[in-house]
């Protein structure tokens, strides 16, 4: 059997516009009927999202969720169910309310509140398929990622070609992100070399700004095809970050496993919009100022919410901080600890004594 996929990411579907974006909403849901209309016209045996397929939580506006949850199942449907989806950094934001949480049901991390009966999701997010010996690796973001190892695929020597799909920019060498103010969160090559053993092909969501295809040689001597394909919406009103359109990869793998790849065109649909020049206030760079005295778990939740990439001038992730901070490694360590659980007070104490002796 034939397969075919057509590959997209960072939606960032919102309830409302943004504010220096008018016509916001109506130009996504256009954009997204364009990619239904493809799938249905195409041939396609599913779609492969890059993650942030939601903006954040819809708070109280329920009649938002269920209209624009409702357009997905549809998409879902397109494809036979075969909608499969990185999860973004943006899942954690307002996360009781984001319908991408209700669409990703059931799943073992991210868990509504309110139990889903449902047994399968409406977008499903694996951590690898495989057709016809081609492995594609679902490299769901990981907040906390220190750097590209993080992100190291699990690799079925059985299969001969990998597809690696990201949400991370520390796989990207630093190269390609210049003046995308991202030099903090960079891994060196040899790194990323590391990361990318045995993936034939990469295709990174999370940067907006569409960087094109690039090759990447190895250490070992292989080469990895790189994609970023940016965002299929605006999400910044700078003049800098719009663009008109993407070139969505499609993969298409045959009987014998062999994968060719192209592109499609999709235009964002820029005519329903109007771009609104707005300065920051001075009020919200005094808030940017007092994150500094929140509490580690509470500062990356702030920080989630107040800057990303791509829409702000200085992207700040919990690593960045820590490492502007300089902080030691035994001290990253305690806070993602206590992030990852919080009531165990033994563990902290471990790593507290290992940290003092190390010293002495």
């Amino acid at each position: 059997m034939k397969y075919k996929f057509l590959v997209g990411g960072d939606f960032h579907k919102r309830m409302q516009d943004i504010s220096t974006i008018r016509g916001y909403v109506n130009a996504y849901i256009a954009v997204q009927m364009d990619i239904m209309n493809e799938l249905r016209d195409g041939g396609y045996y599913g779609f492969l999202g890059l993650g942030d397929w939601f903006d954040k939580g819809y708070g109280s506006d329920v009649a938002a969720a269920l209209a624009h949850t409702d357009i997905d199942r549809q998409m879902a449907d397109i494809v036979n169910g075969n909608f499969y989806g990185l999860i973004g950094n943006h899942i954690k934001i307002r996360l009781d309310s984001n319908p991408e949480l209700f669409l990703i049901q059931p799943h073992p991390k991210y868990v509504s509140r309110h139990e889903s009966l449902r047994k399968e999701q409406i977008i499903k997010t694996p951590d690898s398929l495989i057709f016809n010996g081609v492995q594609i690796h679902f490299m769901h973001w990981n907040p906390m990622a220190a750097n590209a190892m993080d992100y190291k695929a699990m690799i079925d020597k059985n299969c001969h070609y990998h597809i690696g799909l990201y949400h991370d920019e520390c796989v990207i060498p630093s190269q390609y992100l210049s003046g995308l103010n991202m030099y903090e969160h960079v891994s060196d090559n040899s790194m990323i070399s590391k990361c990318l053993e045995s993936i034939n092909l990469a295709i990174v969501g999370h940067i907006h700004k569409p960087l094109g295809s690039f090759v990447i040689n190895k250490n070992d001597g292989t080469t990895t095809t790189m994609i970023v394909p940016g965002s299929l919406t605006n999400t910044d009103a700078g003049e800098t970050s719009r663009h008109e359109y993407i070139d969505m990869p499609v993969i298409e793998i045959d009987d014998a496993g062999s994968v060719t790849l192209s592109y499609h065109r999709q235009s964002l649909h820029t005519e329903l919009i109007t771009f609104v020049r707005k300065e920051i206030p001075n009020d919200t760079r005094e808030k940017l100022k007092s994150l500094r005295g929140n509490s580690k778990e509470k500062l990356y939740e702030e920080l989630e919410q107040t800057t990303f990439v791509g829409e702000a001038a200085d992207f700040i992730s919990l690593n960045t901080f820590m490492k502007r901070q300089n902080y030691t490694d035994g001290d990253k360590k305690m806070i993602k600890s206590i992030i990852a659980n919080p009531t165990d007070i033994g563990k902290l104490v471990e790593m507290y004594n290992m940290e003092k002796d190390a010293l002495c």
